[in-house]
């Protein structure tokens, strides 16, 4: 379909929102409805995610992501679940949120991928959360050893003021022995 043709966040006009809302609010009934240009629309809207965030609330985003996470469509858990692999930053935060909230258990060896070789803190907070709300238990150690050596991406000058909260809540859950030995290496600092 021709209005859900390629573009790049950089040629969208601000003023143009209400178009993209519109463009979003079309391919969502697409995938409600197992319309034949269903992986078109699934496409639009992962590509949408993957542009840049901006620098304000993107009500389309927003959208985009809350209709993710609550229709039940193994084609979009699909799609979710492939935008962990790609290498579009925001895609990946935004799919990592919503693995962890909907939940979609098929992300979990991709999401445990993710923490051994992410240096992102943002990215990596979302993967805690994630697993932790999945209740990954062999999470825990990964998590530990990330935050054990990533010491400058937590802390009083932290990238991310929330990780180390968030890591204490994960560790908290899935493995109090590894939550000790956390709050031990914060108190070390």
């Amino acid at each position: 379909m021709m209005f859900m043709k390629k573009w790049e966040r950089d040629s969208i006009q601000m003023n143009n929102v209400d178009y993209w809302e519109l463009i979003a609010n079309i391919c969502c009934k697409i995938i409600e409805k197992k319309h034949k240009d269903k992986s078109d629309a699934i496409e639009w809207l992962t590509n949408y995610l993957s542009n840049p965030r901006m620098g304000r609330i993107d009500k389309v985003r927003t959208k985009i992501e809350d209709f993710m996470l609550t229709i039940q469509d193994n084609d979009i858990d699909n799609a979710v679940v492939e935008m962990l692999n790609g290498n579009k930053r925001t895609a990946k935060e935004s799919a990592v949120d919503i693995c962890g909230q909907k939940p979609i258990f098929e992300s979990i060896n991709s999401l445990l991928k993710m923490i051994n070789n992410e240096s992102d803190p943002h990215i990596m907070r979302s993967c805690i959360n994630a697993l932790a709300r999945m209740n990954v238990t062999i999470a825990a150690p990964i998590i530990f050893e990330w935050m054990k050596n990533n010491k400058d991406k937590w802390g009083e000058q932290a990238v991310s003021a929330t990780l180390m909260s968030v890591a204490e809540k994960a560790l908290q859950l899935l493995d109090i022995d590894l939550y000790k030995s956390l709050i031990n290496l914060k108190d070390t600092r």
